[in-house]
């Protein structure tokens, strides 16, 4: 059985589970999509909302479900108050934690196209992702397993 805390976040992250996928044209306040954002998603301080996750639409467009899973990262630097970097400065083991929580707490078909697009070198030449590939695959399975999100497909290790 899942503690208190668990199920807390686990409810609070299916109210906000329809926010992940929706169009940019049906998006919360607390996302920004901008098309020509340098990064796929990032948290940050915003003078209106408080913090949001500004995300480009354009690469989100591109790597379909799998966008989910990178601004649930970003919404995972939040929840654990990490200090606000850019996507490509942060220590290992934050990287790591939001890396878990998100595949945790996100739907298990947007799991599997995270664990999917990294394990394709084609799909993610051009794309600003960061870390070791192989790594986060294999840690977004061991994750969503433990969050009983992992369906059972893509992945490096079995």
């Amino acid at each position: 059985m899942k503690s208190l805390s668990q199920k807390t976040i686990l409810l609070l992250v299916s109210m906000f589970s329809f926010f992940f996928t929706s169009t940019a044209n049906a998006q919360a306040f607390w996302e920004i999509p901008d098309p020509n954002f340098k990064y796929i998603a990032m948290v940050r301080k915003d003078p209106s909302w408080g913090y949001a996750v500004v995300y480009n639409s354009t690469i989100c467009e591109k790597i379909g479900e799998a966008c989910a899973f990178f601004r649930a990262h970003e919404y995972a630097h939040w929840f654990h108050h990490d200090l606000y970097l850019h996507p490509d400065e942060y220590p290992t083991v934050e990287e790591d934690r939001a890396d878990c929580w998100a595949a945790k707490y996100i739907k298990p078909e947007q799991a599997e196209a995270a664990a999917q697009l990294l394990s394709d070198s084609e799909a993610i030449k051009d794309l600003p992702i960061y870390g070791d590939p192989v790594h986060r695959v294999d840690l977004i399975r061991k994750c969503a397993k433990e969050g009983g999100t992992w369906l059972g497909g893509h992945g490096y290790s079995k």
